[in-house]
């Protein structure tokens, strides 16, 4: 299981969202992502 954390992404959240699907494309598919701080994203 690959797990991605992070931690405050202050409005980032399409990046970890491109990163996701740029390792899934590379066949390194992330399974999880945990994000411990604040998001102010949505």
């Amino acid at each position: 299981m690959r797990v991605l954390v992070v931690g405050c992404v202050h409005g980032y959240w399409d990046r970890i969202v491109d990163l996701v699907n740029k390792e899934a494309e590379e066949g390194r598919p992330v399974d999880l992502v945990l994000a411990c701080g604040d998001g102010k994203t949505f």
